[in-house]
């Protein structure tokens, strides 16, 4: 016969009623009015029929904020060898909210998981074994006050080290024997 939805967005301090439209035997349809984001929903349903029966439902949801992922890359370039870094920052921010970082190259990929700070700040780091180029991409899935959202996708390049790099070990074990044996041949010569 009818059907009354009430809600309320301050634990029930004060509720608004609104009459349902039956759209069928067994549906009916009302609109809470739009809430600010952050706002908490609770709803009370009572619906009556014709042999007096009365079906009461409850539930809640909260209006959730839009969230913006930002991310940013150390460097645009590394050598094999050396981490991919990223840093990023979600907003509206939080602490603790896991944010999936995925490094994906031609032939692999590879999520790491992190965490923001309290100020929504991230970092996420990666070593590649392949000298390629390899993009990365934040997301962040949703929670009960923010929507999920994802970053745009940036791209690194993994090099091979110039030869200087690359062999600087062993440079610089020569150079340390050239300066020790000249070391002991002046010692030698300065006693004999």
């Amino acid at each position: 016969k009818n059907v009354t939805l009430q809600y309320s967005i301050n634990d029930w301090e004060n509720a608004t009623a609104l009459e349902m439209e039956i759209l069928n035997n067994r549906t009916c349809r009302a609109v809470v009015p739009g809430q600010a984001a952050g706002t908490f929903v609770s709803y009370r349903v009572e619906a009556n029929d014709v042999l007096e029966n009365v079906l009461v439902a409850c539930g809640n949801y909260s209006v959730k904020y839009p969230s913006v992922l930002n991310l940013t890359v150390i460097r645009e370039a590394v050598y094999l060898g050396e981490n991919i870094t990223v840093r990023g920052y979600l907003t509206p921010p939080a602490e603790s909210l896991p944010i999936a970082v995925c490094f994906t190259s031609a032939n692999e990929s590879k999520q790491v998981m992190c965490y923001t700070l309290a100020n929504g700040t991230f970092t996420a780091s990666f070593k590649p074994e392949t000298i390629e180029a390899w993009n990365v991409q934040a997301k962040f899935g949703e929670d009960e006050f923010r929507y999920g959202s994802l970053s745009s996708e940036l791209t690194i390049r993994v090099e091979e080290p110039p030869l200087l790099v690359k062999y600087s070990l062993y440079i610089g074990g020569g150079i340390g024997a050239v300066v020790i044996i000249g070391v002991l041949v002046y010692w030698r010569k300065s006693r004999g």
